[in-house]
């Protein structure tokens, strides 16, 4: 072979090489990112059913006050279905350990988009539904 070509074939060779230990650094860091998203989303998720799990004493105590036969702990639009979903699968297994009961149930109300009545659209909102214990005291 000539000289030139098999100088062209060695820095070709050595050019695959990094382009593939870059693409391969790429992916680990894309890799990382994801994780880190995820974690975050987990955080935040876990973060606010801290916080609706915080505040089912004094919904409950309100709804009894107020002779409610239920209560929604949680109300997400169809939009943030996947939210929903994980806020209220980190949140029944309390419900159940304080030994009430409880529903998924959904509305569909309209939502304005400005000022003017004739704008918006109709959205489907998402509840957890608390029921209200009997008093048989």
């Amino acid at each position: 072979m000539d000289k030139i070509v098999k100088d062209a074939l060695l820095k070709g060779k050595i050019l695959r090489e990094e382009l593939d230990k870059k693409a391969a650094e790429e992916a680990l860091e894309c890799e990382r990112q994801k994780k880190i998203k995820e974690d975050e989303w987990q955080n935040a998720l876990q973060d606010a059913a801290n916080r609706y799990i915080s505040r089912i004493p004094e919904l409950l105590t309100t709804a009894i006050g107020e002779r409610k036969s239920s209560f929604k702990l949680v109300t997400c639009d169809s939009d943030r279905g996947q939210w929903f979903n994980g806020l209220v699968a980190l949140i029944e297994p309390h419900l159940k350990q304080m030994e009430l009961q409880f529903e998924h149930t959904s509305t569909t109300d309209y939502v304005y988009t400005s000022f003017d009545p004739d704008t918006g659209y109709d959205a489907t909102l998402y509840h957890l539904e608390v029921k209200v214990p009997d008093d048989n005291d």
